[in-house]
């Protein structure tokens, strides 16, 4: 019994390593080509929206709208709106801007905070984003609010062409902003419209500084991408931008700013949402910031918003991921992976994911100009060791099986091994006691 349990065990526990150490190098080399194939491909995306808008900024159109309407943008700087209608911009603030935001938490915020101070901002935000507030179509459907103003006019000459360029490349939206950093045009006319990236409220924004800062240091013809952010003008989601510089002749007049939505990077980290078809079956891919925080959906967030929230130990981040309804820029993933790429190395082996699972991960950096992020793929242990567990199982069932059956036979066999020796110390009694001719 014992020889026949220990062969079965030394047999079967050999397999399980080897099968285990196939299992780990072949889970590892799926997820790096995995997350290879993510960084090349947001590579690639990134490399081709930042052409495409050094492109569109060096277009006649664009140089022209442009210079119309910062021109225009300049002759309302004296032009302040009536007590009544700055008490009616007041009011839409504090109901559409200011309450919602501290009420989820993303505050204080004050009416100061908020509400752009300059006469002009006051004013196109006042006849172009308070009428349509309700239906971001409506704003961005507004040619001219018939104030009779030369921005109007500018504003109805271009603004059809901008509209109908945002939506051919599926951006989120299309600003143009003046050399002194005012956001003299936005194709949806939000409560960044006519404020200054250089002391307005958005004055700290990524934005701000890619505009403000980074721009100016590139190339001309150079896009510059900025890190995404919580944007509160786009109602506090995550967003990133793209900007390139617009020259008219020799002198730069301002910047085409083009915002990506995180939509499209999440398309490129989910694969489409078809983890099975690229060998992810319980697993992700998804990006971090050199921040330590989501730049793309959990896929757990995904399939399933409150089984997410509800593995959260944190109740505060977990309300303001629910408010929010996005995970990205909230979520905190400091992780061994993350770390190891974040220093420039790649990562590959067993660790820890941000909601404290288990997993095979492959984590390595991004290597896009103006970003530190990093890639990260990863599959759950319980999942890609399913196949040893269940080889685990057979053979337990295998001992299960054995163990009776050895038993049967060892007892078996040992009867009729042991049965001549009753009769021969019978014998042997009977000569000891006398009897000479035994049976």
């Amino acid at each position: 019994v014992f020889i026949a349990l220990a062969s079965v065990a030394l047999v079967g526990g050999l397999n399980f390593v080897a099968a285990r150490q196939l299992l780990d190098e072949g889970t590892q080399e799926q997820l790096a080509s995995i997350g290879e194939a993510r960084v090349r491909t947001i590579d690639e995306g990134l490399e081709r929206v930042q052409s495409q808008v050094s492109s569109f900024a060096a277009d006649l159109a664009i140089v022209e709208a442009l210079a119309q309407l910062e021109e225009a943008h300049a002759e309302l700087r004296d032009e302040s709106l009536s007590t009544s209608q700055l008490e009616e911009l007041d009011a839409w603030y504090e109901e559409i801007v200011v309450s919602p935001v501290n009420d989820a938490g993303l505050g204080p915020v004050t009416l100061d905070d908020a509400r752009p101070q300059t006469p002009a901002a006051q004013y196109l935000q006042y006849h172009y984003t308070v009428p349509g507030s309700d239906d971001p179509e409506a704003r961005r459907e507004v040619v001219d609010p018939g104030d009779g103003s030369a921005y109007s006019r500018a504003h109805a000459e271009h603004h059809p062409q901008l509209s109908a360029l945002t939506d051919s490349l599926g951006f989120g939206d299309l600003l143009l902003v003046s050399a002194d950093g005012d956001i003299v045009y936005t194709t949806d006319k939000r409560i960044d419209l006519g404020t200054s990236l250089a002391d307005g409220p958005y004055r700290e924004t990524a934005l701000a500084r890619t505009v403000r800062d980074r721009l100016p240091l590139e190339r001309i013809g150079e896009g510059v991408l900025s890190d995404l952010q919580l944007y509160l003008p786009d109602e506090g989601q995550p967003v990133f931008f793209v900007a390139s510089s617009v020259r008219r002749e020799q002198e730069v007049i301002g910047a085409l700013v083009l915002e990506i939505p995180v939509e499209a990077l999440n398309t490129i980290t989910t694969a489409g949402e078809r983890w099975e078809q690229v060998g992810l079956r319980e697993g992700e891919s998804y990006v971090v910031g050199s921040d330590l925080l989501l730049r793309s959906e959990s896929r757990l967030w995904i399939e399933d918003p409150q089984a997410y929230l509800d593995r959260l130990d944190d109740a505060e981040l977990a309300g303001l991921i629910d408010t929010l309804g996005s995970p990205i820029g909230l979520q905190p993933v400091d992780t061994e992976p993350v770390d190891e790429a974040m220093a420039g190395r790649t990562f590959s082996g067993t660790a820890t994911n941000y909601l404290g699972q288990g997993t095979y991960s492959y984590a390595t950096p991004i290597e896009a100009p103006g970003v530190n992020w990093v890639v990260v793929a990863d599959v759950p242990l319980s999942d890609a060791r399913e196949p040893l567990l269940d080889y685990a199982r057979r053979l337990g069932l295998v001992f299960l099986f054995l163990l009776p059956l050895a038993g049967v036979v060892g007892y078996v066999l040992a009867g009729r091994l042991t049965r001549p020796i009753r009769p021969v110390m019978e014998a042997a009694r009977a000569v000891a006691a006398g009897d000479r001719d035994p049976e």
